[in-house]
């Protein structure tokens, strides 16, 4: 999660002379992790650093997700116009056309076969701002159940986010 795509570099790693090629790097780890093991990529949430990103940064992306594994994402805060997920506002977002072109799966829970495992496995998917107990898991003893999720999460005060004040 938080990858955070974005054209221009964060001010830390300013030395790198193209920032997108530089994100194309663990990109390409990822992708190249999920291929040997034939296994689906899942992102979870701050795909893109800003809900309107650039189209420079829109097609970097397009051009470098895989099409042979699936991608599975759900957005977070970052990814949202105003940090809030409604059907009108999915329609400004980066997010929604890497949807709308099915280099990313639709928002729906799925069902897959481990390739390590050969379990069942369910995804549960919670953008931002979903409440946890809306989701109803069903509890099958030979089922792997996986909740993709964008959520701070926190222990104590001290590791708490501002503006954050559900742990």
């Amino acid at each position: 999660s938080d990858w955070h795509f974005w054209h221009v570099a964060p001010v830390w790693r300013s030395n790198e002379k193209n920032w997108l090629e530089a994100m194309g790097r663990q990109l390409k780890q990822v992708c190249y992790a999920a291929i040997e093991n034939h296994c689906p990529i899942f992102m979870g949430g701050d795909v893109f650093d800003h809900y309107n990103p650039v189209p420079e940064t829109v097609n970097f992306l397009m051009s470098h997700l895989p099409d042979v594994v699936e991608v599975y994402a759900v957005p977070g805060q970052h990814d949202l116009e105003h940090h809030v997920m409604t059907e009108e506002s999915m329609k400004k977002t980066g997010f929604e056309i890497l949807r709308e072109t099915s280099l990313i799966a639709p928002l729906f829970d799925i069902q897959f076969l481990s390739p390590t495992t050969r379990s069942k496995c369910m995804v549960y998917f919670a953008p931002w701002g979903t409440d946890f107990s809306t989701i109803h898991v069903e509890d099958k003893p030979d089922t792997i159940n996986i909740l993709l999720a964008h959520r701070y999460v926190w222990f104590d005060e001290n590791t708490k986010y501002g503006g954050t004040d559900v742990p």
